[in-house]
């Protein structure tokens, strides 16, 4: 919408032009004024008789062979009679009433009254034609064509008649208009037609309008404000603070195109923010502002030099995050995060600081790592119960996505599964929490933070692709307290035991379809397995173990986890027919085998 100013200074625009418009018509006009004026003059030194100047004089018309005679005339010379039915020049004529028309043209016939004729003896019985009008002495005959009376063209007062006499406008001639008639124009009949109407200038009453319910508008508007203050004693606009960095108020004396001063209108001005507490809810839930507060002084951005033949600018890095475990300085994190015992570790806090860390433990079969730095005024993550879940709950991840260029980024989602086998370089020690919230290279390692603010997971992997979207996750921090705690104790794993083998699940389908028994498809066997020595081969299938059927590689880790190594279990074998030899079963006694990860042992040469 525009503002007042503006509409007013276009109507004092338009105003102007109006102005310049009627000024230069006048100088146009200006030669016009003058040629009338000595025709004005030239008019008053000699009369003309308008009818008889304009037209000749017209033949008798025969009536039954009579002239009807006309009446002498009583005016003095120099004058003419108006006949009665017209004003005299200057007056409105009288009304008369509306004539009855005959049809022109055909004999016999009356024709139609021409207004009151002129001062005259009347004519001797109705249908006698009324005296020719003055100027003429006849009328064509009756009953022809064109027969009507001549329309009555009473003179111009001061100005010659309308002729074809020179200096005077002639109809058709090109370049020239007609002077402006006396008085209004008469209808053939003698009624007065109406005079046009005057142009309306609609667009700036409009324009007034609309400025005056505007004016009208603010009047009532600051009368409010004034009622308000006055009845409550306080100023409607004192809860706007002022700022320093405001523009300078209008001048007074400046009258914004406006006669009479300008027109006072209230500062615009921006508010701060308003500082409101977020309480803990009594049920501790916390809100994400809240959570990230919280939680993101704890996740660390880790960067792992990888040096090649000895040169730092031959070096590579990987990237990703880390979660202060305790203001000793210990990190938790992947193992993939860093990668080999003999790289470097560099950590940058969310202050900015950083600083060098020092390898402590890792395990890649459960993806996870320990460093250490030594820095003051650490703050440590609280650790919640992840057995505590369930699906549907909020979760939020925090961590450095591509690095420490995006360090301490927040994402939020849901927790989308739980207890989920995922194998990460054939290994799937711990089931995984699966969530939505966004996890991205560089993520790993970093925390998996429940609604109240507790770190539940450490974020490890994700499923990508163009058909994947969403599919993250993280390691249980309760499912992998005991490792990390045998990690920080000896440094390694102990007590884990194997078979020696890997496996596939043969479900009832692929049972069914391969004319095999469902259980565990012998995919392979390590050099050191005892199962070599058992006599069994890959591609037998191992059905039972301890007389437990086998539905799932995490049956048989259950059924083997606990024992030490050296101790035995019993298999139940299937072996289908092949070539000659039949199909048979067999059970056999193997060596469970302790399951070493060599992946971060560091060898002294």
């Amino acid at each position: 919408m525009k503002d007042i100013y503006d509409i007013l200074k276009e109507f004092e625009e338009k105003e102007k032009q109006e102005s310049a418009r009627s000024e230069q018509m006048k100088a146009d006009t200006a030669p016009l004024e003058a040629v009338k004026e000595e025709l004005q003059k030239v008019a008053s030194t000699e009369q003309v008789d308008p009818v008889s100047a304009q037209e000749p004089p017209r033949p008798a018309a025969q009536t039954n062979g009579e002239e009807p005679s006309l009446a002498p005339s009583s005016q003095p010379q120099g004058t003419e009679e108006i006949p009665e039915g017209f004003a005299a020049l200057g007056e409105e004529p009288p009304q008369p009433a509306s004539p009855s028309f005959q049809q022109p043209g055909n004999a016999g016939q009356t024709p139609p009254s021409y207004g009151n004729p002129p001062a005259g003896p009347a004519p001797a019985s109705y249908g006698q034609q009324p005296p020719p009008p003055y100027g003429s002495s006849s009328y064509p005959p009756y009953g022809q064509a064109g027969s009507y009376p001549p329309a009555y063209r009473p003179p111009v007062s001061g100005t010659p008649p309308y002729s074809n006499a020179a200096n005077f406008w002639q109809p058709g001639t090109p370049g020239q208009n007609p002077p402006p008639p006396p008085y209004p124009p008469r209808s053939p009949m003698g009624f007065q037609q109406e005079p046009p109407a005057k142009k309306k200038n609609r667009p700036f009453k409009v324009l007034a309008i609309i400025v005056c319910c505007i004016f009208g508008a603010a009047v009532l508007g600051f009368g409010g404000i004034g009622v308000y203050n006055l009845a409550t004693g306080k100023d409607l606009f004192s809860g706007f603070p002022s700022s320093s960095s405001a523009p300078s108020q209008p001048d007074n004396n400046d009258n914004h195109g406006i006669q009479g001063g300008a027109v006072s209108a209230p500062p615009f001005q921006i508010g701060d923010t308003p500082v409101t507490s977020q309480p803990i809810s009594e049920d501790g839930i916390l809100t994400p502002t809240q959570i990230y507060e919280k939680v993101s002084p704890s996740v660390v951005a880790i960067t792992a030099i990888v040096p090649q033949s000895g040169t730092f600018e031959e070096s590579s890095n990987s990237y990703g995050s880390g979660i202060i475990m305790n203001k000793e300085g210990y990190i938790l994190t992947n193992a993939h995060v860093l990668g080999s015992a003999s790289n470097t570790f560099q950590v940058k806090l969310s202050s900015g600081e950083e600083y060098m860390a020092s390898f402590i433990a890792a395990d890649s079969k459960t993806d996870l790592g320990i460093i250490r730095i030594d820095a003051p005024d650490l703050v440590p993550a609280n650790f919640g119960d992840s057995d505590s879940i369930v699906i549907g709950d909020d979760a939020y991840a925090i961590g450095n996505p591509g690095g420490p260029n995006l360090q301490s980024s927040l994402s939020v989602g849901h927790i989308s599964g739980i207890n989920r086998e995922v194998i990460v370089n054939g290994n799937s020690e711990i089931p995984y929490i699966q969530t939505d919230a966004a996890i991205n290279p560089g993520n790993s390692g970093g925390a998996l933070i429940n609604q109240y603010g507790q770190v539940i997971g450490i974020n490890t992997v994700k499923i990508s692709g163009s058909s994947y979207e969403g599919l993250g996750f993280a390691i249980p921090i309760t499912q992998a307290q005991p490792y990390i705690d045998q990690l920080l104790v000896n440094g390694r794993i102990l007590g884990r035991v194997r078979i020696g083998a890997s496996f596939q699940v043969i479900d009832a389908a692929r049972a069914a379809a391969n004319n095999l028994p469902e259980g565990l498809y012998v995919y392979s066997i390590q050099s050191d397995s005892d199962l070599l020595n058992a006599g069994v081969q890959t591609g037998d299938v191992i059905t039972h173990c301890n007389g437990q059927k086998l539905t799932d590689v995490s049956v048989l880790k259950e059924l083997i986890k606990g024992k030490q190594p050296g101790e035995q279990v019993e298999l139940k074998v299937f072996r289908r027919r092949l070539g000659n030899t039949p199909e048979r079963e067999f059970t056999v006694n193997v060596k469970i085998l302790e399951d070493v990860d060599t992946a971060f042992q560091i060898t002294t040469p």
